[in-house]
């Protein structure tokens, strides 16, 4: 097996963690700096091109055809179709139409209008990459089988393929009950709270309500900035009462998990690892659409 990572500092972070039966391309992207930097802020296409051409040199200079080469993103097999017998695209979701894509990344994002017309430029961007490079694929590979029906739907080749859960095992003893008539607790795990597109204000709303009929909630946010966040949403989050963590260790997420009647990770994501961790907790967990699109709705919900 052969794995292709952009540079050397991806590199480095696999050493000693992947096994050495694996070979590991360089494709020597350096990390970006300056005018480039900001390019790829603009610019989702030109990031894709960027990594392009490095696969098109790795590629060329190894030994292939490969009989299966799996992409992480669709739009790569513009590149490296050409390199492997059959190419597979992992899809986390699948992108709603122009018009829903437009309307959702405007409503979604804060700020200026300038800052808003970059986002939407490199949504559709992301868009036009994703829905060309399923098309150029043998085959897609998705996380859960509402996911596939909708690929298929669509004329795609689909395959489930639930991925790895790795959980921290969870304290001995049973999950934490809840007293009667204490508020029920909820949670929300976000790397950053303030992330555009992770839509948490709208994980405190459905909170909100949430206390407005239960006489009030606790909800935990977990990740970074969650000061500035709970300033920027304190409209949203009547009868509730907020705590902050911070970043935390995985193992202290699931034991929060285990303790809160619900848990949202803050994902447009149809699927993904949170949802079998929450279920170790024994708890149920449901994601925070960052579009407005009956594509990333959940297969079931808490």
């Amino acid at each position: 097996m052969t794995l292709a990572v952009t540079g050397p500092n991806v590199v480095e972070q696999l050493a000693g963690r992947i096994d050495e039966r694996i070979e590991v391309i360089d494709l020597g992207l350096a990390v970006s700096s300056g005018l480039q930097a900001v390019l790829e802020r603009v610019s989702s296409e030109y990031i894709f091109r960027r990594i392009e051409r490095g696969a098109r040199q790795a590629l060329a200079a190894s030994d292939h055809p490969f009989d299966i080469a799996h992409l992480n993103r669709p739009v790569f097999a513009r590149s490296v179709s050409r390199f492997a017998r059959k190419t597979v695209a992992g899809a986390w979701f699948y992108p709603p139409g122009l018009r829903a894509r437009v309307s959702a990344t405007w409503s979604h994002n804060d700020g200026s209008a300038i800052r808003r017309s970059m986002m939407l430029v490199r949504n559709v961007e992301r868009l036009y990459g994703d829905v060309v490079g399923y098309r150029l694929c043998d085959g897609v590979v998705a996380p859960t089988q509402t996911l596939v029906g909708r690929l298929r739907e669509s004329g795609l080749d689909a395959y489930v393929c639930p991925p790895p859960g790795h959980v921290v095992a969870a304290p001995d003893g049973p999950v934490e009950a809840r007293e009667d008539g204490a508020p029920p607790r909820l949670l929300v795990v976000c790397g950053d709270l303030l992330h555009p597109r992770k839509n948490v204000a709208a994980a405190v709303a459905a909170a909100a309500a949430v206390a407005a009929k239960r006489g009030g909630a606790v909800l935990t946010l977990v990740g970074r900035n969650g000061e500035r966040f709970a300033e920027s949403a304190a409209g949203r989050a009547d009868g509730l009462d907020l705590m902050l963590t911070g970043p935390l260790p995985a193992a202290d997420v699931h034991a929060l998990m285990r303790a809160t009647r619900c848990s949202s990770r803050a994902s447009m994501r149809n699927g993904g690892t949170q949802e079998p961790r929450a279920r170790s907790a024994a708890r149920p967990s449901s994601p925070c659409p960052c579009t407005r699109s009956r594509t990333s709705s959940p297969e079931g919900s808490a």
